[in-house]
Protein backbone atom coordinates (compact mmCIF):
# COMPACT_ATOMS: atom_id res chain seq x y z
CA UNK A 1 0.00 0.00 0.00
CA UNK A 2 1.30 3.87 -0.89
CA UNK A 3 2.12 6.12 1.72
CA UNK A 4 -0.34 8.83 1.52
CA UNK A 5 1.74 11.10 3.71
CA UNK A 6 5.12 11.94 3.74
CA UNK A 7 6.07 13.37 6.84
CA UNK A 8 7.46 10.35 7.95
CA UNK A 9 9.90 9.56 5.42
CA UNK A 10 13.25 9.15 6.29
CA UNK A 11 15.37 11.92 4.49
CA UNK A 12 18.58 10.64 5.97
CA UNK A 13 18.13 6.94 4.28
CA UNK A 14 19.24 9.37 1.19
CA UNK A 15 21.64 11.37 2.67
CA UNK A 16 23.98 9.06 4.30
CA UNK A 17 24.21 7.30 1.07
CA UNK A 18 25.12 10.41 -1.22
CA UNK A 19 27.58 11.08 1.48
CA UNK A 20 29.30 7.70 1.81
CA UNK A 21 29.07 7.86 -2.71
CA UNK A 22 30.40 11.20 -2.96
CA UNK A 23 33.41 10.40 -0.38
CA UNK A 24 34.37 7.70 -2.59
CA UNK A 25 34.04 9.15 -5.97
CA UNK A 26 36.60 12.01 -4.28
CA UNK A 27 39.00 9.47 -3.36
CA UNK A 28 38.67 7.53 -7.14
CA UNK A 29 38.84 11.17 -8.70
CA UNK A 30 42.17 12.04 -6.52
CA UNK A 31 43.40 8.82 -7.24
CA UNK A 32 42.64 8.68 -11.33
CA UNK A 33 44.19 12.59 -11.52
CA UNK A 34 47.61 11.37 -10.14
CA UNK A 35 47.83 8.30 -11.69
CA UNK A 36 46.93 8.24 -15.55
CA UNK A 37 45.79 12.04 -17.50
CA UNK A 38 42.80 12.74 -16.72
CA UNK A 39 41.11 14.49 -19.84
CA UNK A 40 37.75 16.48 -19.29
CA UNK A 41 35.26 13.97 -21.25
CA UNK A 42 36.65 11.48 -18.47
CA UNK A 43 35.51 13.93 -15.73
CA UNK A 44 32.10 14.32 -17.56
CA UNK A 45 31.76 10.86 -17.92
CA UNK A 46 32.31 10.38 -14.25
CA UNK A 47 30.30 12.92 -13.01
CA UNK A 48 27.64 11.80 -15.14
CA UNK A 49 27.97 8.14 -13.95
CA UNK A 50 27.91 10.02 -10.39
CA UNK A 51 24.43 12.00 -10.69
CA UNK A 52 23.14 8.76 -12.34
CA UNK A 53 24.33 6.76 -9.12
CA UNK A 54 22.56 9.57 -6.92
CA UNK A 55 19.41 9.11 -8.73
CA UNK A 56 18.89 5.60 -8.18
CA UNK A 57 19.73 6.17 -4.60
CA UNK A 58 16.67 8.22 -4.35
CA UNK A 59 14.36 6.66 -6.28
CA UNK A 60 15.50 3.30 -4.45
CA UNK A 61 14.41 4.70 -1.38
CA UNK A 62 11.46 6.39 -2.83
CA UNK A 63 10.33 2.49 -3.51
CA UNK A 64 11.50 1.09 -0.57
CA UNK A 65 9.39 3.09 1.85
CA UNK A 66 6.06 2.95 -0.18
CA UNK A 67 6.03 6.35 -2.06
CA UNK A 68 4.02 7.07 -5.01
CA UNK A 69 6.13 8.39 -8.13
CA UNK A 70 3.23 9.74 -9.68
CA UNK A 71 2.60 11.79 -6.79
CA UNK A 72 5.54 12.98 -6.90
CA UNK A 73 5.97 13.73 -10.39
CA UNK A 74 2.23 14.41 -11.03
CA UNK A 75 1.25 13.45 -14.62
CA UNK A 76 0.69 15.03 -17.92
CA UNK A 77 2.28 17.35 -20.04
CA UNK A 78 3.58 20.56 -19.24
CA UNK A 79 1.26 23.01 -20.89
CA UNK A 80 2.25 26.74 -23.18
CA UNK A 81 0.02 28.74 -20.88
CA UNK A 82 1.88 27.85 -18.08
CA UNK A 83 5.05 27.68 -19.17
CA UNK A 84 4.61 31.41 -20.47
CA UNK A 85 5.05 32.90 -16.96
CA UNK A 86 7.57 30.49 -15.94
CA UNK A 87 9.72 31.05 -18.74
CA UNK A 88 9.76 34.95 -18.06
CA UNK A 89 10.71 34.68 -14.05
CA UNK A 90 13.26 32.23 -14.62
CA UNK A 91 15.43 34.67 -17.23
CA UNK A 92 14.79 37.44 -14.70
CA UNK A 93 16.12 35.45 -11.71
CA UNK A 94 18.97 34.24 -13.54
CA UNK A 95 20.03 37.92 -14.99
CA UNK A 96 19.81 38.35 -10.95
CA UNK A 97 22.06 35.23 -11.07
CA UNK A 98 24.27 36.95 -13.55
CA UNK A 99 24.47 40.64 -12.29
CA UNK A 100 25.15 39.13 -8.40
CA UNK A 101 28.56 38.40 -8.91
CA UNK A 102 29.25 42.34 -9.75
CA UNK A 103 27.00 43.27 -6.55
CA UNK A 104 29.19 41.41 -4.64
CA UNK A 105 32.52 42.62 -5.68
CA UNK A 106 31.17 46.08 -5.64
CA UNK A 107 30.09 45.29 -2.06
CA UNK A 108 33.47 44.59 -1.27
CA UNK A 109 35.23 46.92 -3.32
CA UNK A 110 33.28 49.41 -0.38
CA UNK A 111 36.21 47.45 2.43
CA UNK A 112 39.26 47.70 0.77
CA UNK A 113 41.36 45.81 3.74
CA UNK A 114 37.96 43.22 3.23
CA UNK A 115 38.45 42.99 -0.45
CA UNK A 116 42.44 42.48 -0.27
CA UNK A 117 42.04 39.80 2.57
CA UNK A 118 39.26 38.22 -0.08
CA UNK A 119 41.82 38.47 -3.19
CA UNK A 120 44.24 37.33 -0.79
CA UNK A 121 42.53 34.38 0.62
CA UNK A 122 41.39 32.74 -2.87
CA UNK A 123 44.81 33.57 -4.09
CA UNK A 124 43.99 35.07 -7.13
CA UNK A 125 47.05 36.26 -9.02
CA UNK A 126 46.87 36.99 -12.41
CA UNK A 127 50.54 36.51 -13.26
CA UNK A 128 50.58 33.24 -11.92
CA UNK A 129 47.05 31.64 -12.43
CA UNK A 130 46.23 29.46 -15.34
CA UNK A 131 42.61 30.32 -16.21
CA UNK A 132 41.04 27.56 -17.85
CA UNK A 133 37.24 27.37 -17.48
CA UNK A 134 34.92 24.64 -18.68
CA UNK A 135 34.05 24.57 -22.13
CA UNK A 136 30.16 24.47 -22.55
CA UNK A 137 30.19 21.26 -24.02
CA UNK A 138 31.15 19.81 -21.08
CA UNK A 139 28.55 22.06 -18.45
CA UNK A 140 25.83 21.50 -20.62
CA UNK A 141 24.83 17.49 -19.77
CA UNK A 142 25.75 18.11 -16.11
CA UNK A 143 24.36 21.19 -15.81
CA UNK A 144 21.06 21.45 -17.80
CA UNK A 145 20.09 18.19 -18.00
CA UNK A 146 21.42 15.62 -15.06
CA UNK A 147 21.58 18.45 -12.39
CA UNK A 148 18.16 19.00 -12.55
CA UNK A 149 16.58 16.45 -12.90
CA UNK A 150 18.32 14.91 -9.48
CA UNK A 151 18.48 18.22 -7.41
CA UNK A 152 14.55 18.85 -8.26
CA UNK A 153 13.82 15.29 -7.32
CA UNK A 154 15.47 15.30 -3.44
CA UNK A 155 14.71 18.87 -3.09
CA UNK A 156 11.61 19.83 -4.30
CA UNK A 157 9.66 16.18 -4.54
CA UNK A 158 10.62 14.86 -1.42
CA UNK A 159 12.29 17.90 0.77
CA UNK A 160 9.17 20.15 0.34
CA UNK A 161 6.82 17.68 -0.01
CA UNK A 162 7.65 16.57 3.57
CA UNK A 163 8.47 20.14 5.05
CA UNK A 164 5.24 21.39 4.12
CA UNK A 165 3.13 19.02 4.75
CA UNK A 166 4.81 19.21 8.51
CA UNK A 167 5.29 22.88 9.12
CA UNK A 168 2.96 24.56 6.06
CA UNK A 169 3.65 25.49 2.40
CA UNK A 170 5.58 28.21 2.98
CA UNK A 171 7.62 27.49 5.38
CA UNK A 172 8.28 23.98 3.70
CA UNK A 173 9.13 26.32 0.46
CA UNK A 174 11.22 28.33 2.90
CA UNK A 175 13.27 25.55 4.35
CA UNK A 176 14.19 23.47 1.38
CA UNK A 177 15.57 26.67 -0.76
CA UNK A 178 17.59 27.44 1.92
CA UNK A 179 19.09 23.97 2.33
CA UNK A 180 19.21 24.24 -1.66
CA UNK A 181 21.36 27.07 -1.20
CA UNK A 182 23.50 25.94 1.33
CA UNK A 183 24.76 22.66 -0.80
CA UNK A 184 25.21 24.81 -3.73
CA UNK A 185 27.59 27.21 -1.46
CA UNK A 186 30.00 27.49 -3.84
CA UNK A 187 27.68 29.20 -6.39
CA UNK A 188 27.31 32.57 -4.38
CA UNK A 189 24.37 31.60 -2.15
CA UNK A 190 22.04 33.98 -3.27
CA UNK A 191 21.09 33.13 -6.68
CA UNK A 192 21.08 29.56 -5.54
CA UNK A 193 18.00 30.61 -3.29
CA UNK A 194 15.99 32.71 -5.77
CA UNK A 195 15.87 29.50 -8.28
CA UNK A 196 15.17 27.27 -5.01
CA UNK A 197 12.26 29.25 -3.95
CA UNK A 198 11.05 30.15 -7.77
CA UNK A 199 11.02 26.14 -8.56
CA UNK A 200 9.54 25.36 -5.23
CA UNK A 201 6.94 27.76 -5.68
CA UNK A 202 6.20 26.53 -9.54
CA UNK A 203 6.45 23.16 -8.24
CA UNK A 204 3.48 24.03 -5.99
CA UNK A 205 1.38 25.87 -8.28
CA UNK A 206 2.05 23.21 -10.81
CA UNK A 207 1.88 19.76 -9.07
CA UNK A 208 3.98 18.58 -11.96
CA UNK A 209 7.58 18.38 -10.70
CA UNK A 210 8.53 18.49 -15.04
CA UNK A 211 7.83 22.68 -14.76
CA UNK A 212 10.62 23.14 -11.58
CA UNK A 213 13.16 20.39 -13.79
CA UNK A 214 12.60 22.52 -16.49
CA UNK A 215 12.97 25.73 -14.68
CA UNK A 216 16.42 24.60 -13.10
CA UNK A 217 17.53 23.55 -16.45
CA UNK A 218 16.68 26.73 -18.39
CA UNK A 219 18.68 28.71 -15.56
CA UNK A 220 21.55 26.75 -15.62
CA UNK A 221 21.39 27.23 -19.63
CA UNK A 222 20.87 31.08 -19.34
CA UNK A 223 24.28 30.98 -16.92
CA UNK A 224 26.33 29.11 -18.76
CA UNK A 225 25.93 30.48 -22.11
CA UNK A 226 28.27 33.03 -21.70
CA UNK A 227 31.12 30.08 -21.73
CA UNK A 228 30.47 30.04 -25.43
CA UNK A 229 31.78 33.68 -26.00
CA UNK A 230 34.76 33.74 -23.57
CA UNK A 231 38.15 32.45 -23.97
CA UNK A 232 40.53 31.99 -21.42
CA UNK A 233 42.62 35.54 -22.78
CA UNK A 234 39.27 37.16 -21.41
CA UNK A 235 39.17 35.60 -18.27
CA UNK A 236 42.70 36.40 -17.72
CA UNK A 237 41.77 39.90 -18.59
CA UNK A 238 38.93 39.89 -15.84
CA UNK A 239 41.02 38.21 -13.20
CA UNK A 240 43.55 40.86 -14.00
CA UNK A 241 41.23 44.07 -13.34
CA UNK A 242 39.32 42.17 -10.12
CA UNK A 243 42.81 41.84 -8.73
CA UNK A 244 43.72 45.26 -9.55
CA UNK A 245 40.98 47.09 -9.66
CA UNK A 246 40.71 50.40 -12.03
CA UNK A 247 38.97 53.49 -11.46
CA UNK A 248 36.55 52.54 -14.65
CA UNK A 249 36.08 48.93 -13.59
CA UNK A 250 34.80 49.95 -9.83
CA UNK A 251 32.16 52.81 -11.82
CA UNK A 252 30.99 49.59 -14.03
CA UNK A 253 30.66 47.18 -10.90
CA UNK A 254 28.83 50.17 -9.55
CA UNK A 255 26.00 50.44 -12.12
CA UNK A 256 26.04 46.12 -12.41
CA UNK A 257 25.72 46.32 -8.42
CA UNK A 258 22.61 49.15 -9.25
CA UNK A 259 21.25 47.22 -12.11
CA UNK A 260 21.11 43.48 -9.93
CA UNK A 261 19.29 45.44 -7.19
CA UNK A 262 16.66 46.90 -9.66
CA UNK A 263 15.93 43.15 -11.19
CA UNK A 264 15.93 41.81 -7.70
CA UNK A 265 13.24 43.85 -6.73
CA UNK A 266 11.43 43.57 -10.01
CA UNK A 267 11.96 39.42 -9.87
CA UNK A 268 11.01 39.41 -6.18
CA UNK A 269 7.49 41.29 -6.62
CA UNK A 270 6.94 39.13 -9.32
CA UNK A 271 7.41 35.98 -7.98
CA UNK A 272 5.14 37.04 -4.84
CA UNK A 273 2.18 38.33 -7.86
CA UNK A 274 2.82 34.48 -9.43
CA UNK A 275 2.72 32.85 -6.04
CA UNK A 276 -0.74 34.31 -4.65
CA UNK A 277 -2.73 32.74 -2.56
CA UNK A 278 -0.51 29.54 -2.67
CA UNK A 279 -0.46 29.18 1.12
CA UNK A 280 -3.85 27.77 0.42
CA UNK A 281 -2.63 25.10 -2.27
CA UNK A 282 -2.25 21.40 -0.56
CA UNK A 283 0.93 19.78 -1.64
CA UNK A 284 1.65 18.62 -4.81
CA UNK A 285 2.24 15.17 -2.77
CA UNK A 286 -1.32 14.50 -1.52
CA UNK A 287 -3.02 16.95 -4.35
CA UNK A 288 -1.39 13.87 -7.05
CA UNK A 289 -3.13 11.20 -5.24
CA UNK A 290 -5.30 9.39 -7.12
CA UNK A 291 -8.94 9.79 -5.43
CA UNK A 292 -9.69 5.46 -5.22
CA UNK A 293 -6.00 5.52 -4.02
CA UNK A 294 -7.41 7.31 -0.91
CA UNK A 295 -10.89 5.90 -0.87
CA UNK A 296 -9.16 2.71 -0.76
CA UNK A 297 -7.34 3.39 2.45
CA UNK A 298 -10.08 5.17 3.84
CA UNK A 299 -11.96 1.50 3.39
CA UNK A 300 -8.76 -0.14 5.01
CA UNK A 301 -9.03 2.25 7.73
CA UNK A 302 -12.79 1.80 8.65
CA UNK A 303 -12.27 -1.89 8.36
CA UNK A 304 -9.45 -2.11 11.07
CA UNK A 305 -11.24 0.27 13.00
CA UNK A 306 -14.45 -2.29 13.31
CA UNK A 307 -11.65 -5.40 14.01
CA UNK A 308 -10.34 -3.19 17.26
CA UNK A 309 -14.02 -2.57 18.09
CA UNK A 310 -14.65 -6.32 18.53
CA UNK A 311 -11.86 -7.49 19.92
CA UNK A 312 -11.85 -4.59 22.55
CA UNK A 313 -13.62 -5.92 25.89
CA UNK A 314 -17.21 -4.53 26.30
CA UNK A 315 -17.94 -1.76 28.69
CA UNK A 316 -18.94 -2.77 31.91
Amino acid sequence: MYKLSLKKFSNWSIVWRVLLLLIGFGILEGILIFAIPYPPALGLMLNLFLHFLIYKIITNQLSKQDVLISGITGTGRPQKKQLLPIIGLTFLVAVCGNLFVFFALRVLLSFPDLYNFFIGYLSLDSSEMIVESPSFLYLFPLTVIAAPIVEEVFFRGILMNKWSEKYGIWKGIIFSSLVFMIIHFTSLMIPQLLLGLLCAVVYTKTRKLIYPILTHALYNFIIILPTLFTNNAANEEELSLITSPTSVFIQQMTLYAIGFLIVLVVTLLLIVKYAKQIKHHPTPYLANIPPELLMARQSLEVEQENIEDIDSPEDI
